[in-house]
């Protein structure tokens, strides 16, 4: 395993999948554009917003996350589900 997946495994078992209304967490991974997505799944976004309040907690396990990823390059998308199948 990488050691950014590595870090990502130790995030989300100390701090991610310990906040409210947690479902999943994917990160999806398209290799011909070297471009990476996290696919955060949560039950309300009320908890969504309530994790993003929380994110400073996560101290040096986010450190360790961060140290790969370019924050420039970063973008934040929110949805509802509308329906399932």
């Amino acid at each position: 395993m990488s050691a950014f997946l590595q870090a990502s495994a130790e995030l989300n078992n100390e701090h991610i999948s310990k906040q409210k209304g947690y479902i999943s967490w994917k990160q999806l991974y398209d290799e011909q554009k070297g471009v990476w997505a996290d696919f955060l799944t949560f039950k309300t976004m009320e908890d969504v917003k309530n994790f993003e309040n929380n994110s400073a907690t996560a101290g040096d396990l986010a450190e360790q996350f961060y140290f790969f990823i370019n924050m420039n390059s970063c973008r934040i998308h929110y949805f509802n589900v509308e329906r399932s199948y």
